[in-house]
């Protein structure tokens, strides 16, 4: 599962006590490992892509850090200002980025390159001149790591719901990176459903629940349900609550202890 706070590999702690040293980069400028390793995993990441011929690769933690290497031009990028810049009506993800010595410019589309990833553009220049690259591929977007959790429901469209009414227990998500699911309990089932992430957004789809019927609870179950599915959901986590909000309501969570 996703870490909550995520883990720090040894190669990115190695990347980030060496912020600022991009370059095309020597033996004696590299440890000597696969450069490949010292980006975060899937798990950490926001967004990852890598080429078809797995000869670069990108990964962004969004506002915290972003990570290009590239194996053909010995590239080792990294820097901590991966702050994204959304175009007004478009979703479009620009990221501007640089350290002492190289320059790297990113752009997400919104357009599909294949099921569940986006056309990318990287462009990356040494400030020495000696490298000027452009790329297009495709990346995905894998989620915040912090929503990877145990959740349970409070409000339902800002409005706090009464705990005492659950026989077994309050509805609750759990979403699962490593699968690309989130299951749960509305209350009266439990159900899963397949999730796919965009930026700050969630798509899940039709739910697959069991079929009782629990009266009170199943009044409830039936608006949690109706909020999520088959629809698109942003999601903002602040202070271990969620937040879903689609257009036919909200749901606010809190994160489980």
């Amino acid at each position: 599962m996703k870490v909550h706070l995520f883990t720090i590999t040894i190669g990115l702690a190695w990347l980030i006590s060496s912020c600022g040293n991009s370059k095309n980069a020597n033996e004696n400028d590299l440890p000597s490992v696969d450069i490949f390793t010292l980006h975060p995993s899937n798990y950490q990441s926001d967004f990852t892509s890598i080429a078809k011929d797995s000869t670069w690769k990108l990964s962004i933690i969004f506002n915290k850090i972003v990570v290009f290497t590239s194996k053909t031009e010995n590239i080792v990028f990294n820097a901590q200002d991966a702050v994204p810049n959304v175009a007004a009506g478009a979703d479009v993800i620009s990221i501007h980025s640089e350290n002492k010595k190289g320059i790297l410019n990113i752009e997400i589309d919104v357009a599909s390159c294949r099921e569940g990833n986006k056309k990318i553009a990287i462009n990356y220049k040494d400030k020495e001149g000696s490298t000027n690259l452009s790329l297009n591929g495709c990346g995905e977007y894998t989620g915040q790591a912090e929503l990877f959790s145990l959740w349970t429901l409070t409000h339902i469209d800002n409005k706090e719901i009464d705990r005492s009414i659950f026989r077994r227990e309050p509805p609750f998500f759990q979403f699962n990176v490593e699968d690309g699911k989130v299951g749960g309990s509305g209350g009266c089932n439990t159900f899963g459903a397949s999730v796919r992430f965009e930026y700050n957004a969630l798509f899940m789809d039709a739910l697959i629940a069991t079929r009782m019927y629990c009266e009170v609870e199943s009044e409830i179950e039936n608006k949690v349900f109706d909020r999520v599915s088959e629809v698109k959901v942003i999601y903002t986590i602040t202070d271990e609550q969620l937040f879903l909000e689609s257009t036919k309501g909200s749901l606010t969570f809190r994160k489980a202890d």
